[in-house]
């Protein structure tokens, strides 16, 4: 298990770039219903549906725009080990299988909520899916990080997702959704984010564009 090793200049280097692939690939990114306002007396856990590449910088994007809370996030050892910059940022490992590694993990994940400073994310699904893929399942880890950990962070899901709209760029939106003690075990959390993605696609549907966070560069075609 490998710890997250922050460094302030790989934050000063991954920011601006960052924000330059989302502004160069995206037309805006956008809030559907409320953008929580996160506490500074108390920790995060987020969890995200996790459906494209783009997921963990968008949480990372929001964060740096908005809470500004020191981030967190468990990585696959092979994928960290591929990209060693991301444990800079706060990446973090585990290695699916191994019954020991993964143990130190969570309890390390739960240590961290322990900090109200601290924004964990956690991709529940375990994986990359296909948005649209049902049913739809959690994992159980991060259930067992709130057990062991003697912090009381604040829990909520999160739908992510891509649509091509009126522009040559795609856009984004993103919805939050608070879940509470009754929903911190995986069938009941994954109900509530099936719940919460089924509201995103008829909010898209309906032609509600949310709270424009995030606005791209202008594609050729609109100007």
């Amino acid at each position: 298990m490998k710890p997250a090793r922050h460094t302030g200049w790989a934050h000063i280097v991954f920011r601006p770039y960052l924000h330059h692939l989302v502004r160069c690939s995206f037309h805006s990114v956008q809030i559907l219903g409320e953008l929580p306002p996160f506490s500074e007396d108390r920790s995060v856990l987020l969890l995200p549906n996790h459906s494209t590449w783009w997921d963990g910088f968008i949480i990372y994007l929001i964060n740096d725009l908005v809470w500004q809370k020191k981030p967190f996030v468990m990585m696959e050892e092979k994928q960290l080990d591929r990209f060693p910059f991301f444990n800079r940022l706060g990446a973090y490992s585990v290695r699916p299988g191994d019954r020991e590694d993964v143990e130190k993990t969570l309890a390390y994940s739960a240590r961290l909520l322990e900090n109200p400073r601290h924004l964990l994310f956690l991709f529940p699904q375990g994986k990359l899916l296909p948005w649209h893929q049902r049913p739809l399942t959690f994992k159980a880890g991060f259930s067992h990080i709130l057990s062991a950990s003697s912090g009381k962070p604040d829990v909520f899901i999160c739908g992510i997702r891509t649509e091509f709209l009126g522009d040559q760029r795609p856009d984004i939106f993103i919805m939050f959704r608070k879940i509470e003690n009754s929903a911190f075990s995986p069938a009941p959390a994954a109900l509530k984010m099936d719940m919460l993605l089924q509201e995103m696609e008829n909010s898209i549907i309906q032609g509600e564009t949310g709270h424009r966070l995030f606005t791209g560069r202008q594609s050729p075609g609109s100007r």
